[in-house]
């Protein structure tokens, strides 16, 4: 995916423009990412086109972990299942399917958040099964802040021990939370992910390659 055609729609219809493109490319089959403006600046990302091979409920529980956002699959008459996203996800779901989804190739994309903390652990990486992945993400708060989040060390370390010496060694604030599915996270004050990182490996607890540091 290189480049975008974006063109920003009067009316809101997440599932407008299905069929209207590239008619002379009748063969190929098209995943559609397009984002609409809702009310005032919201704004709702929509996901059209995937084969009928893969799960639309999968594919929306690991976007919605993955980029920490709320969804949900709907179907429209005519399109079949779409996905909808809150916010302007086209970047992200765009990268995440070529990355998840080998079939992909090409995209083509037009214009018209809940805060998680601990969303998208199991999103990356499918080939990489065995692998035991920490996922260092930052989340954008109200405004200007943020929140750095840890999770995946392994059980045998301790999440408090870490905490404390990370608050120490990069003097913020920070707790630790239990998450029904993930498990324990480390959440950190501000946007820690570099720092975090160099002292995950520094401190032999976890090595860079098995490191995934995730963004907005």
């Amino acid at each position: 995916m290189s480049e975008f055609d974006n063109a920003i729609p009067t009316a809101f219809d997440p599932f407008a423009e299905a069929n209207a493109e590239d008619s002379g490319a009748g063969t190929k089959d098209y995943v559609h990412v397009r984002v609409q403006q809702r009310n005032g600046r919201k704004s709702l990302t929509t996901v059209q086109g995937l084969k009928k091979e893969y799960s639309y409920n999968k594919i929306l529980k690991d976007l919605k972990k993955e980029f920490c956002c709320n969804g949900t699959v709907v179907q429209d008459p005519e399109l079949g299942q779409v996905i909808q996203l809150q916010g302007d996800q086209r970047k992200n779901v765009s990268t995440f399917l070529v990355q998840n989804l080998s079939f992909m190739s090409e995209f083509d994309n037009a214009i018209p958040t809940a805060f998680d903390p601990f969303a998208e652990a199991n999103a990356e990486d499918s080939g990489a099964g065995t692998k035991d992945y920490v996922h260092v993400r930052v989340q954008q708060r109200n405004g200007r802040k943020s929140l750095t989040t840890v999770q995946g060390l392994k059980k045998e370390y301790s999440y408090n021990k870490i905490l404390k010496d990370l608050k120490k060694e990069f003097c913020c604030n920070g707790t630790v939370v239990q998450d029904p599915e993930l498990g324990q996270v480390i959440q950190l004050q501000g946007d820690q992910r570099k720092n975090v990182s160099t002292f995950l490996v520094q401190a032999g607890i976890v090595k860079k390659e098995n490191i995934k540091i995730h963004g907005f």
